[in-house]
């Protein structure tokens, strides 16, 4: 069906065609999967953050936003504030960080990346730096997330700051004590509930902070998010209406409608130019449920094409809301007083500031000075993939990580937590960490050979 039905993809995404018919179909050289987000190019415009550090902004900068350069100074921060804001109004208590048990080891990785910038590719437990050459097994090496994750919950836990529900929460009970302001921290300004959208309009809520070395801005994704994907089934009912929906969601339209609205409604065309409505600029602005009612960018996972991506055919990204001049236009009066404290337009440009001083790195700092072939060979390289045993050995590794967490994060005192951790590292290699270690390094080796890196 893709040569009837499919235009826009081939089109468009050629790259991400050639690259799943390669190495995503077992060796048949058939096209059966497409990822969402592909954006071959970086951005120029640092749009506000989403995820990183993100604290209840009122607060914090109420004690004077002092700098955070690591975990250490995190909780120093949210101490003080729990400290000043003991309860809520309604009079719940106020916890200073938390986390939600029903997502695997997410709350051990993800939330700390804003210190290691270690991230994953295709294993959860195999993560990268940021221009690192090699990656590292988070169980067995003491740098990675999941250990820094240990040691900054155990502190939180021994200070009084850690919800007693952490450690069998589920992520709707987690929302709910933020939507109701009883957390000072979370790990993404989509995790605090619905907080934002009730009262950043009066200049309260969460907002993701400068703090420690990356920020989650940037990169390329020539091959989109390769932590899912979208197919045909075999069993569908209606293959020719799905093809024609995977083609809509690839093409420039479908994309600048799922990130801006409906023409007419949301969006004029102004001088062949789309243009936002100012009323939907207030729509977005004001927030609440009449804003989501919309569905603009209400789940860029099943958006196929990156924000920053250009239409050849009108010279704009198809998120007309990613613009320096359409971002400032839509701040509401959280995000205006948290760019106003900081001296600048729009939060992006305080991360923009940090970067271009050297405070921060993000995804788009190992890609200057590099050609676009160059970029789109490095981001091409074929990740491994763990063999059906590895596999296993990776949930039964996953599981054992999840047990050992509640147990060190609940150490008394620093002779226990050493203790431990090191049962912990023991029963890890026990288990056969290194196994997954070696097989993917040694994989990872072998695909940099074939791309002509090493």
């Amino acid at each position: 069906m893709l040569a009837e039905l499919g235009k826009d993809i081939t089109a468009n995404v050629p790259t991400l065609v050639d690259y799943s018919r390669k190495n995503w179909s077992e060796g048949q050289n058939k096209l059966y999967f497409l990822p969402p987000q592909v954006q071959p190019q970086p951005s120029d415009v640092v749009k506000p953050l989403t995820i990183g550090p993100t604290l209840r902004w009122d607060w914090y900068k109420e004690i004077g936003a002092p700098e955070i350069n690591n975990t250490d100074d995190l909780l120093n921060v949210i101490e003080q504030i729990v400290k000043n804001h003991p309860t809520t109004e309604d009079g719940k208590k106020v916890y200073g960080v938390s986390m939600w048990q029903d997502w695997g080891l997410w709350p051990y990785i993800v939330p700390f990346v804003f210190q290691t910038s270690q991230t994953a590719v295709t294993t959860d437990l195999m993560q990268k730096a940021a221009g690192a050459d090699d990656f590292i097994n988070i169980l067995t090496d003491e740098s990675s997330n999941y250990w820094l994750a240990m040691d900054y919950y155990n502190k939180a836990n021994r200070r009084g700051l850690l919800d007693p529900d952490a450690l069998t929460m589920k992520n709707n009970d987690y929302m709910a004590k933020a939507t109701a302001g009883q957390l000072v921290s979370g790990p993404a300004d989509w995790a605090m509930g619905d907080f934002n959208s009730q009262y950043a309009k009066d200049g309260k809520g969460f907002m993701v902070v400068p703090a420690g070395k990356f920020a989650w801005n940037g990169g390329v994704n020539p091959i989109g998010w390769g932590d899912k994907s979208y197919s045909i089934s075999k069993s569908s009912k209606h293959p020719v209406k799905a093809m024609q929906f995977l083609n809509y969601l690839y093409s420039y339209e479908g994309a600048r409608t799922m990130y801006s609205g409906i023409e007419g409604t949301h969006w004029d065309m102004v001088d062949g130019k789309p243009q936002l409505k100012e009323e939907t600029f207030a729509l977005k602005t004001a927030g609440g449920q009449q804003w989501e009612s919309t569905g603009i960018a209400l789940d860029r996972n099943l958006i196929a094409l990156g924000s920053a991506v250009v239409d050849p055919a009108t010279n704009t990204p198809v998120d007309l809301f990613s613009t320096s001049e359409a971002i400032m236009k839509s701040l509401n009066a959280l995000q205006k007083d948290f760019s106003e404290y900081y001296g600048v337009s729009q939060p992006g440009d305080v991360f923009a500031k940090y970067i271009e001083e050297g405070k921060l790195i993000d995804s788009n700092t190992a890609l200057k000075g590099k050609t676009q072939e160059q970029i789109l060979q490095e981001a091409t390289v074929v990740a491994p993939v763990l063999t059906e045993d590895l596999l296993k050995l990776e949930s039964q590794l996953k599981e054992l990580a999840a047990r050992s967490a509640a147990k060190i994060i609940l150490s008394k005192t620093d002779e226990e937590f050493a203790k431990n951790k090191q049962e912990a590292l023991d029963a890890f290699k026990k288990a056969g960490a290194d196994q997954i270690t070696e097989f993917y390094n040694a994989a990872y080796d072998q695909a940099l050979k074939d791309a002509g890196l090493q």
